[in-house]
């Protein structure tokens, strides 16, 4: 894989990270526990002190942020794979592949396609009519 190849797979994945980050730590925010998720994460003791009373997006932010940073270190240490095991996003390395219930369906397409073009002169109708199902 290409260096620009990879750096634009690791930048999905950090979006990809902070998006989630953002979800979960606004569902905690609301359910009361933002504090425990925070320090689970490791990020309580940079965050709290300084943003006490500050609402959630910019708590949300900040420990977005933070989290981004932790990545790229992790990255560049070469333990990118151990941090996101470590923050329950594992899942985010793993490429996504094409399910076969649609590359069936992309068969059968074609398949469709190739039969509807041959149609007109199968049926003896003139070439500029088409068959419309």
């Amino acid at each position: 894989m290409g260096q620009k190849q990879f750096n634009e797979r690791l930048e999905s994945v950090i979006h990809a990270a902070r998006v989630r980050f953002m979800e979960r730590l606004r569902e905690a925010y609301f359910h009361g526990y933002a504090e425990k998720l925070l320090r689970r994460y490791h990020l309580a003791d940079a965050l709290l002190e300084a943003r006490s009373e500050s609402g959630l997006l910019s708590l949300e932010k900040a420990a977005a942020d933070l989290l981004e940073a932790r990545i790229r270190r992790a990255r560049r240490g070469g333990y990118l794979a151990a941090c996101l095991r470590e923050l329950h996003m594992e899942d985010l390395l793993r490429r996504k592949r094409k399910q076969p219930v649609l590359l069936l369906v992309q068969r059968e397409n074609e398949a469709a396609a190739a039969t509807v073009a041959d149609a007109p002169a199968a049926r003896g109708l003139h070439a500029s009519l088409r068959c419309v199902k």
